[in-house]
C-alpha cells in the first residue's frame, strides 16, 4: 500500500484529497469484502463494463479514497509505460488471485 504512494495523486495529504496511503489502508478491509460480494459477468465486455461502474455508483460513497483512487487508474492512457509500471506495481502487491476484485 505505502508504493501506491508514488502514484502523485494518491500521495497526497487527507486534507488536500483524503486518498492517502493510510486512508486506502484503513478503507481496504471493507472494500475487499464489499467487493468479493459483487456479481460481475467477467465474459462479457459491456456487462462487465455496466456492473463495475454502477457498482461504484451505487458502493463509492461508502469507499472513497479508492473510489478516487480508482477514477486515477481508470484515467491512466492503457499504452502508457507509467501506468504498466502502476498495473506492474499492483499486481505485485495483490497478486493475480485478486484480478476478479472490482
Amino acid at each position: 500500500m505505502d508504493a501506491l504512494a508514488a502514484i502523485a495523486p494518491l500521495g497526497m495529504p487527507d486534507d488536500e484529497g483524503g486518498m492517502n496511503a493510510n486512508t486506502l489502508k484503513a478503507q481496504l478491509p471493507a472494500y475487499l469484502a464489499a467487493a468479493a460480494h459483487a456479481a460481475v459477468n467477467a465474459m462479457d465486455v459491456d456487462d462487465f463494463s455496466d456492473a463495475v461502474l454502477q457498482w461504484w455508483r451505487t458502493n463509492g460513497r461508502a469507499f472513497p479514497a479508492w473510489a478516487a483512487a480508482a477514477r486515477v487508474a481508470v484515467a491512466f492512457s492503457p499504452n502508457s509505460a507509467s501506468c504498466e509500471r502502476v498495473f506492474s506495481l499492483l499486481r505485485v502487491m495483490y497478486g493475480e488471485q485478486q484480478s476478479g476484485v472490482l
